[in-house]
């Protein structure tokens, strides 16, 4: 009976150590996975502030944009003005031209 006992107690502390092992163990896990997830949340916090900053970008370029857009009609009318004159100034300077080639003939 008593070698059943010291069995039994040979037993039960080997089952303690082994749960101390694994609660070391677990402890462990458990810094390792606080560091990491440390580690993945100031990741998430630079690309979440990286995201906001492309979006003011965006909004920016976005405002220039609308404003080039409204212009544009102005500007379109502009340079369909400016080529005419252009070339209002190439036919007074050809008829210049000509003019004087037929009062020298």
């Amino acid at each position: 009976m008593a070698d059943e006992y010291g069995s039994i107690r040979a037993e039960i502390t080997a089952i303690r150590q082994s749960l101390a092992a694994l609660q070391e163990t677990m402890s462990e896990l458990a810094s390792t996975l606080l560091q990491r997830l440390a580690r993945l949340e100031e990741r998430d916090l630079n690309t979440t502030e990286a995201v906001n900053r492309a979006f003011e970008t965006i909004s920016k370029h976005d405002s220039r944009l609308q404003a080039l857009e409204r212009s544009q009609p102005m500007q379109k009318m502009t340079s369909t003005w400016v080529i005419n004159a252009a070339w209002a100034c190439v036919g007074v300077v050809a008829a210049f031209v000509a003019k004087r080639l037929i009062g020298i003939l």
